[in-house]
């Protein structure tokens, strides 16, 4: 099965570092964010990568190259300008003509779901299934007794009633019958599907999951073991 990773976006909250490389190759903890990336997929059983591109296209092109050295093939999907990640998709199109699921996910995730589980989900008249993991809040939170007085404080609780989007999907072939040259798979293309049936969701309570948004990112993933295990060989970064 196939993967198309999203990498085309500014990365604008990782200024001014974005401003001299695209998001996907800023490094944590000494490796590029897709390094661990692809390590992830591959760990999974996924050899067959998409990179669908747009911003610094040729420092990415030009750092993993066919993805060989890395154990799995890579191929890319230029957006000569950005057409969101339903839009990225579409472009994607003709190579994934042959495939009836592939996941897809996007380029900024360092987590330890485990893919195959939301096959469990793909069935027939199912558009797609989307990992979700409990809403972590990033402030701490009170909780109030009586006369507004204050029982207790709780630092960046995990709010178990809620569930996140995640980024990751399994999605159907069927999925481009949705798509538009220029939409967002997130607000456009998946609330077409909410009430119908076809879009399903798998939820991961006890699943590391982090997305490096910012600079503070960066440094928490850092701080973080679970993505390293994923990735065996050395590889040296040319930059």
């Amino acid at each position: 099965m196939k993967a198309v990773v999203l990498v085309g976006g500014f990365g604008k909250r990782l200024y001014p570092i974005t401003a001299e490389i695209p998001k996907c190759l800023v490094e944590v903890s000494g490796k590029p964010l897709i390094y661990w990336i692809i390590h992830y997929l591959r760990f999974h059983g996924v050899k067959e990568i998409i990179l669908c591109t747009h911003y610094k296209h040729e420092l990415i092109r030009n750092w993993l190259g066919d993805g060989s050295r890395f154990g799995v093939n890579i191929e890319y999907s230029y957006e000569k300008e950005p057409l969101g990640t339903g839009g990225a998709l579409l472009n994607a199109r003709k190579l994934l003509e042959n495939e009836d699921w592939f996941y897809c996910m996007n380029g900024d995730i360092l987590t330890t779901i485990d893919l195959k589980r939301l096959n469990v989900l793909a069935n027939k008249g199912v558009v797609g299934v989307i990992a979700t993991v409990p809403l972590r809040t990033a402030y701490g939170i009170i909780v109030f007794g009586k006369d507004n007085s204050i029982e207790r404080f709780i630092e960046k609780p995990v709010l178990w009633e809620y569930w996140m989007n995640a980024g990751i999907y399994l999605l159907s072939n069927e999925i481009f019958d949705y798509l538009k040259p220029k939409c967002m798979l997130e607000y456009e293309v998946f609330t077409q599907l909410e009430g119908t049936g076809k879009l399903k969701a798998l939820q991961f309570p006890m699943s590391s999951w982090l997305s490096i948004e910012t600079y503070k990112d960066v440094l928490k993933a850092e701080k973080e073991t679970f993505y390293k295990a994923y990735a065996r060989e050395r590889v040296e970064i040319p930059y």
